[in-house]
């Protein structure tokens, strides 16, 4: 079991991370639909997080790990953890952004796939395999922007760069 607890670990950090990003991204995102979208995101992930302290709290063989103290821990740390993605929003251009949250939610689909297959807990298979499918929806959507940034003129973010 200590891989499901090891892919447990791997998913919250990655959702918490991911809300942290997108919710920085939308406070400054000058595109008004843009920024609803990373409003959105940001709160599916950290539903993502919930929904996963939930079903690790009933999941037999890792009753030693505490998803919701691990949280916590981690949300201590945030500022740690999200330094990147930060750096990336603040500094980087807006394809960078892009690209970076794409690859986050491509890592995000991969960790549920494997905990899916990692689990015979049929509850919890089923959620992995549907919040799988709304980081696969989340790919698509980040890729719809970032293939009309041109349309918009390279522009995305507040005082970030232009150049694609």
């Amino acid at each position: 079991m200590e891989d499901v607890i090891n892919l447990f670990k791997k998913a919250i950090t990655g959702e918490v991370t991911a809300k942290s990003f997108y919710t920085l991204a939308s406070d400054v995102t000058v595109n008004a639909e843009v920024s609803k979208i990373f409003l959105g995101i940001s709160i599916m992930e950290g539903d993502h997080a919930d929904t996963l302290i939930k079903k690790i709290a009933n999941l037999k063989g890792v009753e030693q790990f505490d998803g919701q103290l691990f949280l916590d821990e981690l949300l201590k740390q945030n500022k740690t953890i999200f330094a990147g993605g930060s750096e990336i929003i603040k500094n980087g251009t807006p394809k960078q952004a892009l690209e970076f949250a794409i690859s986050m939610e491509y890592k995000a689909k991969e960790t549920y796939d494997k905990l899916a297959e990692a689990t015979d807990d049929l509850e919890l298979k089923n959620a992995c395999l549907e919040m799988a499918e709304e980081e696969a929806a989340h790919i698509q959507q980040l890729t719809n922007i970032l293939n009309s940034l041109d349309k918009w003129g390279g522009t995305l973010f507040l005082n970030t760069r232009t150049r694609s």
